[in-house]
């Protein structure tokens, strides 16, 4: 029986995953939010409500601004295995006072505000080019690994297998407390997996060469390697300062 992978969100990581999901054999089920053309490319199971998201798919994917996860209801997802793709921005979220003094990560808020769902934190380290263009069959020797964390086993085995099929190798990262080293700002959030381009390019040729790079090799000892290294001092959250021009757009 085809398994229903249900998109919450908008913008282009989430239209990037629900494409991955349909090359991958799964149905797809979109939420209202706007996935501009993808949405004509995925053929059916568009323009769906978060409520008949939660009701009829296997998986969640979750991929809104972060704050907008109050949206939602809990009571629709108890029970639902709950992919968290999304990144705190401090500049366009807002100061989130238990986000900057550490108190608790921001998959973690999410677990709290939709008791009795399984939320697991995976997906929000590559930016949608490289989501795009990263995939690759189980054992090629250039397949890029991705960091998971969860509290329930289970539901990371089930994300562990969906990363899998849709062609990423999944690197446990403990719980949803040590998501913190996966988050936006650290050393394994997207600029392991991308290479800067060229100098002189305009800013429409640095997006063309960001959808077609793939250089680099991100296995799974490289990820851990990369998740040890992440330190509590600095700033919290992500800043588009960081991340190279055109990758975003």
């Amino acid at each position: 029986m085809t398994q229903t992978i249900g998109f919450i969100g908008m913008g282009p990581v989430h239209c990037t995953l629900a494409r991955l999901s349909v090359s991958a054999g799964y149905h797809v089920l979109i939420s209202t939010f706007p996935c501009t053309s993808a949405t004509a490319e995925l053929h059916s199971g568009t323009d769906a409500t978060p409520e008949k998201i939660a009701r009829e798919s296997d998986l969640i994917v979750l991929s809104i601004p972060f704050p907008d996860f109050t949206r939602l209801s809990p009571a629709d997802f108890i029970g639902k295995v709950i992919v968290d793709t999304t990144n705190y921005f401090p500049c366009t979220n807002g100061i989130i006072p238990a986000l900057e003094d550490r108190s608790a990560t921001s998959s973690e808020l999410i677990q709290r505000f939709l008791k009795g769902s399984l939320v697991v934190k995976a997906l929000n380290n590559l930016d949608h080019h490289h989501l795009g263009n990263g995939p690759r069959p189980a054992g090629a020797a250039d397949r890029w690994a991705l960091p998971v964390s969860s509290n329930d086993a289970y539901a990371k085995a089930r994300v562990f297998s969906f990363l899998d099929r849709i062609g990423f190798d999944a690197v446990d990262n403990g719980s949803l407390a040590d998501s913190w080293r996966m988050e936006a700002g650290m050393p394994v959030y997207v600029l392991p997996y991308i290479v800067e381009p060229p100098a002189g390019l305009t800013d429409d040729e640095r997006r063309t060469w960001f959808r077609a790079e793939r250089i680099r090799s991100v296995p799974p000892g490289k990820v851990r390697t990369l998740l040890a290294r992440a330190t509590h001092t600095g700033r919290v959250g992500g800043y588009a300062e960081d991340l190279p021009s055109g990758l975003m757009e």
